[in-house]
């Protein structure tokens, strides 16, 4: 065993039980350059419709004019659909939040929309 780090991917591809798209999540144990193959995959959740991230970019100001419904915004930063580390308004640095929704059709057929934040507590690229 080299180490305790491990490489992990998530990402949506086809369920080979039900034939639905469903999210998967790839595990190897060996940290190498060719981050999308090999290793062990398993899935994590089969009839995945669709999954959509989110990006908190506290760079930003956005003021919400008084009484709007909109409060996502409020504050020092906004919401962005993509995140691009070698822009230079990014600096290499990552986002502070990230937000995951990803419908689903359960078991009983009816569709459910699950969303999600997470702080990324790493926001600086490591230099050795």
């Amino acid at each position: 065993k080299k180490s305790d780090q491990r490489q992990l991917a998530y990402y949506l591809d086809n369920d080979p039980k039900s034939g639905t798209q469903a999210l998967m999540r790839r595990e190897q144990p060996n940290i190498d350059l060719d981050y999308e193959q090999g290793g062990r995959a398993q899935v994590l959740l089969p009839g995945v419709r669709s999954i959509e991230f989110g990006f908190w970019d506290d760079s930003a100001r956005v003021d919400q004019p008084t009484g709007s419904a909109d409060t996502a915004n409020v504050g020092t930063g906004q919401w962005l659909d993509k995140w691009d580390t070698m822009t230079p308004e990014t600096k290499g640095n990552l986002p502070l939040r990230v937000r995951i929704k990803l419908t689903a059709v359960m078991e009983d057929g009816q569709e459910q929309t699950f969303v999600t934040q997470t702080k990324l507590y790493l926001l600086t690229p490591l230099t050795f």
